[in-house]
């Protein structure tokens, strides 16, 4: 699979074709993933975005594939984010992020050039992370999961869906995962919305937790557009894949 070097250590990647060939198609979409997340929560989008685009799913330090210990601020993975596409040649992209992932996108776009527009699914400009789950996250690794299990999903979503996803976030480092909530607690661009001239796409299950996040943005995202997805939660991406799917596709359309 592929990695690059940043800071020494090793960052995976997952794309359909050889960027090192230079096999560029459509949209490069970079795909950043949320808290205690990896790249395999974009899978139902990197597959269905491979035939036209250039999907790049990534592994943010200490998640995944990707060597590290994580981090307490948002700013770090941002630069990872900076340093990541800078390694690997891409100089106009479109960032998908989710959760944590799309505080990483709003931060990228309102520091550095090179996206041309972002997709922020299940997202916020500003996190109220509770402390207990921060803690018991620290202390209680099984208890925390289970907890985020039953409050992250949509009330129909099926278990298959809830254990795989439950198994993925495993894999990252309880301790890790407790860094990545510290850093959403700390995040706050909420006064600098506004700033944030690309081309926007805000996607939210009707039943996330945290959906005021993405009302926020879309009412202060000047040309943003909103899609509300029904039986979803904090994950459509998986929860509703070819529902995301589509939106993704419609809305690069609109790019082009």
């Amino acid at each position: 699979m592929p990695h690059v070097t940043i800071g020494g250590q090793k960052a995976f990647y997952s794309c359909p074709r050889p960027l090192a060939e230079g096999e560029v198609k459509g949209n490069v979409v970079v795909l950043v993933h949320g808290a205690r997340g990896n790249h395999k929560i974009w899978a139902p989008q990197i597959e269905a975005l491979a035939a036209d685009h250039t999907p790049i799913g990534i592994d943010l330090p200490g998640h995944g594939e990707s060597e590290g210990a994580g981090s307490t601020v948002v700013s770090e993975y941002r630069d990872f984010l900076k340093d990541i596409v800078d390694t690997l040649g891409l100089t106009r992209f479109v960032i998908a992020g989710h959760s944590m992932g799309g505080s990483i996108a709003l931060d990228y776009a309102l520091h550095y050039p090179g996206a041309e527009a972002l997709i922020l699914v299940g997202s916020a400009a500003k996190w109220t992370i509770p402390q207990y789950y921060i803690d018991l996250l620290r202390n209680d690794p099984e208890k925390a999961r289970e907890e985020s299990a039953k409050r992250n999903f949509a009330k129909n979503t099926p278990r298959s869906i809830i254990e795989l996803n439950d198994r993925n976030n495993a894999s990252t480092d309880p301790m890790v995962g407790a860094r990545d909530l510290e850093a959403c607690n700390g995040f706050d661009v909420l006064a600098d919305l506004d700033k944030i001239k690309l081309p926007t796409c805000i996607i939210c299950g009707e039943e996330d937790t945290y959906v005021d996040g993405s009302r926020i943005m879309h009412s202060r995202i000047s040309g943003s557009r909103v899609e509300w997805i029904k039986d979803a939660g904090h994950d459509p991406s998986i929860e509703q894949p070819e529902i995301t799917n589509g939106i993704f596709k419609s809305f690069l359309s609109s790019l082009s």
